[in-house]
């Protein structure tokens, strides 16, 4: 997790025991226990239990005294200038962090009962990446209660007071109940690769935006007046260690939104909602104009265990002669580290081709390839292809491109697609 310019930790996952090949092993899937300022990793911290595992401060170490006097002086101004909001210092910074993971998300809050009669809460989400980041939020006692389409419930420590050292007995007293009123909400969808909610902090009165999303579709959002480059050196190194160790990443963002700009974004809604043809195109449109001119609040990374659940039917698939094509979301980087860790993709023994660009395209997709290809077939030699969207859209709109390609997909083990959607 990184916020702002400083390094906190990660979240990890473990899977219990899975079969692979025929044989029965104990994996503790931490690959990511956790990751210092050089990117190493350190496993020893690393339990073999089936549970989730928080390499991170808590969050009175978050947000005490020291971090009071770290100064970051960020100011957040609407488009109209007609509201301001200012995070003077690292401490401040967390806390909106944690607002972020706790407020802006798609999951639903339920409770149960267990045998000793205490109510326990867990969240159920459209996916387990969500709900780590929501219960990650909760474990740093930024607990959502309730989330629906006109208010968040959330519990949060007493946000002004400066934490000294507390046990967790202290923490859950020192705790408030807050009530955010959402204004709007915009859920993620494959081909936005992102989610919002605009809504109006009890703390402060401010609107504000919190966006989280893929870096690919954030960054390209983010205010150009507000960034520091030292963040966003720290956010790329960070963004990239993470990806090649096969974690999904996210970026946090935020805006403060005035009174005149909300309105006038409402208007915008209602005239979309209220075409009926072109309604889910018409809103997405103005859902994207109103998303832009973001702060950079952070990152975060996240290891997901599905696809330990995958390599016996994937096993099970290439001893049956089948061939093996995997559509995925996530960057080069981090499909190419899941292909590896599935055994789609072998790093000793089979020629991986990489397509990222339009050039890329150009310079592999040719006739001495094709050759090249057939040669490696006869002599039986294993490949496989990774490739990103923009280099298959180049493919797709090229008749030769498109030839050519299918005829090396063909002859592959593996195709992995990547930053692609299901549309």
């Amino acid at each position: 997790m990184l916020v702002g310019k400083e390094f906190y930790g990660n979240l990890v996952k473990f899977e219990q025991k899975v079969e692979e090949e025929g044989e029965n092993e104990e994996r503790a899937f931490s690959r990511m226990a956790t990751m210092d300022k050089q990117g190493r990793r350190d496993t020893a911290k690393a339990k073999e239990e089936p549970s989730t595992t928080w390499y991170c401060d808590k969050f009175d170490t978050l947000v005490n005294q020291d971090r009071e006097n770290i100064d970051l002086n960020l100011n957040l101004r609407s488009l109209n200038r007609g509201q301001e909001f200012k995070i003077p210092t690292q401490r401040s910074l967390v806390v909106e962090f944690m607002k972020v993971l706790s407020l802006a998300h798609q999951c639903e809050p339920e409770s149960f009962v267990d045998h000793d009669g205490n109510k326990r809460r867990f969240y159920n989400g459209p996916s387990p990446d969500e709900v780590a980041l929501v219960e990650f939020a909760s474990s740093q006692s930024f607990e959502c209660l309730q989330s629906d389409d006109s208010i968040i419930r959330m519990q949060a420590p007493s946000l002004n007071m400066v934490y000294p050292k507390m046990d967790e007995d202290q923490m859950s007293s020192s705790r408030q109940a807050l009530v955010f009123e959402v204004i709007r909400k915009m859920e993620f969808t494959s081909d936005r690769k992102r989610m919002s909610v605009l809504l109006r902090d009890p703390t402060d009165g401010k609107l504000k935006l919190l966006v989280k999303g893929a870096d690919s579709i954030i960054n390209e959002r983010i205010d150009q007046a507000s960034i520091d480059a030292e963040v966003t050196k720290r956010t790329e190194w960070f963004l990239d260690v993470a990806s090649r160790q096969g974690l999904r990443t996210l970026l946090m963002a935020m805006k403060v939104v005035d009174e005149a700009e909300k309105d006038e974004f409402l208007r915008k809604c209602q005239e979309a909602e209220n075409d009926i043809a072109n309604r889910d195109a018409k809103l997405e449109t103005v859902y994207s104009a109103f998303e832009r001119n973001l702060s950079l609040i952070g990152a975060t990374a996240v290891e997901e265990g599905f696809r330990m659940t995958c390599l016996r039917p994937f096993t099970l698939c290439r001893a049956a002669g089948i061939k093996i094509w995997m559509l995925t979301g996530d960057k080069l980087e981090t499909a190419e580290n899941i292909g590896e860790s599935c055994k789609l993709l072998k790093k000793q023994g089979m020629k991986v081709h990489r397509m990222s660009t339009p050039k890329d395209v150009q310079n592999f997709l040719t006739d001495k390839t094709i050759r090249e290809n057939n040669e490696r077939l006869e002599r039986g030699e294993m490949k496989g292809i990774l490739v990103e969207a923009v280099a298959l859209r180049a493919i797709t709109d090229n008749t030769m491109y498109k030839t050519r390609f299918l005829q090396l997909a063909k002859t592959c083990e593996a195709v992995i697609c990547c930053r692609v959607s299901p549309g």
